[in-house]
């Protein structure tokens, strides 16, 4: 599936479901890929904003 968002929804997304991994304090680059893996109800961000 592929999903298309905002910036600040990315970060939000990624500071509930990144477990503290990922930089948030840089906004996401423009067309770059935020991953995540979803299995029932659990969700867990497997990559932020690679170019």
């Amino acid at each position: 599936m592929l999903l298309v968002s905002h910036g600040n929804t990315l970060l939000s997304v990624v500071e509930r479901y990144g477990n503290g991994k990922f930089n948030i304090s840089e906004r996401p680059a423009n067309g770059s890929l935020t991953k995540l893996e979803i299995n029932g109800d659990d969700a867990k961000v497997i990559a932020y904003n690679e170019k």
